[in-house]
């Protein structure tokens, strides 16, 4: 699910930590697949993932929030400055699967 908020989005994330490498791998039922290299110990692949899609979407990391779920696979991240459009014309863009 990707809400529009008044100064950006939220996007909930379904992250696999430990992965071999980094990248998203598909957009289904409003949620967005991320794999991430580093292991969940002390929140290091929470920083690798909020790094990672400031990256994917050309933000800054500043402007990339985790909202909710800090120790769960399951997480809403706020990104300050990102539209729904720009959201889903970057995932066509970078040929990301979608459902």
């Amino acid at each position: 699910m990707v809400l529009q908020k008044k100064e950006g989005i939220v996007i909930e994330i379904k992250a696999q930590p430990g992965a071999r490498r980094e990248e998203i791998t598909s957009w289904k039922e409003g949620i967005l697949y991320v794999k991430i290299k580093e292991n969940p110990e002390k929140g290091e692949a929470n920083e690798a993932l909020c790094i990672f899609l400031a990256e994917f979407f050309d933000i800054l990391k500043r402007d990339i929030l985790l909202i909710q779920g800090k120790t769960s696979r399951r997480k809403k991240i706020f990104c300050k400055g990102l539209t729904v459009e720009r959201f889903l014309e970057t995932i066509r863009q970078k040929n990301i699967h979608c459902n």
